[in-house]
């Protein structure tokens, strides 16, 4: 596509329904902007998954950036007789899950306390217990003692049996109604645990329940709506390749402890039918099955798959654009997570096996939430635009832009923005959740202030009640961020436009040469901290490359330089991964670490050098080698 002056990357922050202010931004990107990769997690894939289908809509004559103009207006339409929200009503939970869900939902919107939310919970308990308690101790306080001490009153008739008689009768119902409570806690946790696992561990599994639509089918009908086009299956990601647009979204793979960037780069994943009609539109599900059928047909692990009914997860570019915000949406326990199954490799008797086991994934957000490292490059030739959300919103807003742009925030100075702010602790309760925040949160609040990235990340500042769990924020509430997320659209855009709209007031110690050089600047910096970074790691290899290793027993020579190393690994036959190795290679790789380390990349402290940053890159796209080709194939590594 022609005629628009500037191309982007755009990164976005999970936030579950904040994801409602990211329209406006990225509609205020797209009027000059092409999105070649867009990423996200959480409600930030959402967001990327939809941005990605405006900009192939907007290529291929569809719905377009219009289209997704219109969403925040959508989601804040009221019904006419529960007067919620269209955001409220697509988390519609499941018949078995319902109850729990409202429970949920009551507790989250309750302000008083424990008595207030005991009270409130107590018919839910009570109707998970039985009428009569199954504990034997308590039924015999509850009835045997009342009606021995009534008995003895009514035949002694004595003011001293009578009292006794009404003090057990207090002390039965006291503990008829402590048994009820206590076998209600007992069964509702029970039979919740059981409800929702089988709701695939969550209350809401994001799917249509009688004439309410739920969250993914909404989604499904809405990317295509993006797209346009009369298409006779879903938007997938090959038709966004065949257009220069890359989309990458991230999900916690929960079975083995690690974030997984989708679509997956290895073919070693399987699904179950059944569990994919659970989660996805019928066109979405028919179109996974009927791939995944061509794809286990061709599949050298035909035997296994037919064994544990599983069908091959079809190639990435067939896989629709919906399985990608929905395996990074689920959020833990409220929005149903999605099983896989993945093919897993070990030795038994010194034979191989080969087994597929299931894996479940959840939201995207638990190890990465603001994933900026997505499509970072050294010296970036575009930019790659973050948006980030945070929670110290002015309160000045009356709706305008001004009032938008006091809410949205940029480091445009060097120097500015690399601290993060302190927050009190003042209990023990705050000192446990700052540890979980810390756990969650710590490698993405470092990398976006790093030197060279923070600068390209604009903070959306939200309110009490704005985004996050608000699933039932009002329709002002919603409207209310459009403005936001467009005051971010116009902020990030300055960065390559150079202009700065005539509502907004900079800060004092920004001079208009700043706010309209940005982008150079950006550049200068990534290239400098980018030299510095490269020296030091230059300087390192140079320190080791010619430096005996410290021997070690055995029967072999074991100390030898990383130099020797290289030159005679061809000749080393108990070494792995030299099947393309030689000695011209050892001789190339010597020649070019020699040359390099001659090379003075800023290290020398004959100035000033910015913070050293180690650059994270991004993993995607990796060319296929020796050392990874394992994980490209369905095969059993050799022993």
């Amino acid at each position: 596509m022609t005629g628009l002056p500037f191309d982007c990357d755009l990164v976005l922050k999970g936030g579950i329904t904040s994801g409602v202010v990211y329209p406006t931004a990225i509609v205020e990107l797209a009027r000059d902007h092409r999105f070649h990769n867009i990423g996200g997690a959480s409600a930030g894939a959402i967001a990327a998954v939809a941005a990605a289908a405006a900009e192939y809509g907007r290529q291929t004559g569809g719905g377009g950036f219009d289209e997704l103009n219109a969403i925040p207006g959508e989601l804040a339409q009221e019904d006419a007789t529960s007067h919620q929200t269209l955001l409220q009503r697509l988390f519609v939970a499941q018949p078995e899950t319902r109850e729990y869900f409202d429970l949920f939902w009551q507790q989250k919107k309750l302000d008083g306390g424990l008595f207030t939310r005991a009270k409130a919970v107590l018919p839910t308990l009570l109707r998970h217990s039985p009428i009569v308690p199954k504990f034997k101790v308590a039924n015999l306080f509850a009835f045997g003692l009342p009606l021995a001490a009534i008995v003895w009153a009514v035949l002694a008739r004595s003011p001293g049996t009578i009292a006794f008689a009404v003090l057990a009768v207090l002390v039965g119902v006291v503990t008829y109604l402590v048994a009820r409570v206590v076998e209600g806690v007992i069964n509702m946790v029970r039979n919740a645990q059981q409800a929702v696992a089988a709701n695939m561990h969550g209350l809401v599994n994001g799917r249509s329940v009688g004439d309410q639509m739920g969250l993914t089918d909404w989604l499904h009908e809405r990317i295509e709506r993006l797209a346009g086009g009369d298409r006779q299956s879903p938007l997938t990601y090959g038709d966004l390749k065949e257009h220069g647009i890359g989309l990458v979204t991230l999900t916690t793979n929960l079975s083995q402890s690690a974030s997984e960037t989708f679509p997956f780069s290895d073919e070693t994943w399987a699904f179950r039918p059944d569990d994919i009609r659970k989660l996805f539109p019928k066109p979405v599900a028919d179109h996974l099955e009927r791939l995944g059928q061509v794809a286990t047909e061709k599949s050298s692990r035909r035997t296994e798959l037919n064994a544990a009914e599983l069908l091959k997860l079809p190639r990435a570019e067939d896989i629709p654009v919906l399985v990608g915000a929905r395996i990074s949406l689920s959020f833990p326990v409220l929005i149903s997570a999605v099983p896989l199954w993945r093919l897993t490799f070990f030795q038994r008797e010194n034979n191989w096996i080969a087994e597929y086991r299931q894996v479940w994934l959840s939201d995207g957000g638990i190890c990465s939430n603001m994933p900026v490292h997505l499509f970072d490059h050294p010296l970036p030739s575009r930019p790659t635009y973050g948006i980030n959300l945070g929670s110290a919103a002015t309160g000045d807003g009356d709706g305008g832009m001004a009032a938008a742009h006091r809410n949205v925030w940029r480091p445009i100075q060097a120097g500015v923005g690399d601290g993060s702010p302190i927050v009190d602790i003042t209990s023990t309760g705050g000192l446990l959740g700052a540890v979980l925040t810390t756990m969650q949160t710590w490698s993405d609040n470092l990398a976006t202030k790093a030197l060279g990235v923070r600068d390209r990340i604009c903070t959306i500042q939200l309110a009490k009640g704005e985004g996050g769990m608000n699933l039932d924020m009002d329709s002002a509430t919603i409207t209310g961020l459009i403005p936001k997320g467009r005051a971010a659209g116009e902020n990030l855009g300055w960065m390559v436009r150079g202009d700065i709209p005539e509502h907004v007031d900079l800060p004092p110690h920004i001079g208009p040469a700043e706010a309209t050089t940005q982008w150079t600047r950006h550049r200068w910096t990534r290239l400098r901290s980018t030299a510095l970074g490269a020296g030091k790691y230059v300087e390192a290899v140079k320190g080791g490359w010619t430096k005996p290793a410290v021997p070690q027993h055995g029967p072999m020579q074991n100390d030898l330089t990383y130099a020797q190393l290289a030159g005679s690994a061809d000749t080393l036959s108990y070494l792995p991964y030299v099947s393309k190795w030689s000695a011209a290679a050892g001789a190339d790789l010597t020649a070019g670490i020699g040359a390099l380390t001659a090379v003075d990349l800023g290290v020398a402290e004959k100035f000033d050098p910015p913070p050293y940053r180690r650059l994270t890159l991004s993993t995607r796209g990796e060319p296929e080698t020796e050392l990874n080709k394992r994980t490209q194939r369905d095969e059993l590594p050799t022993s």
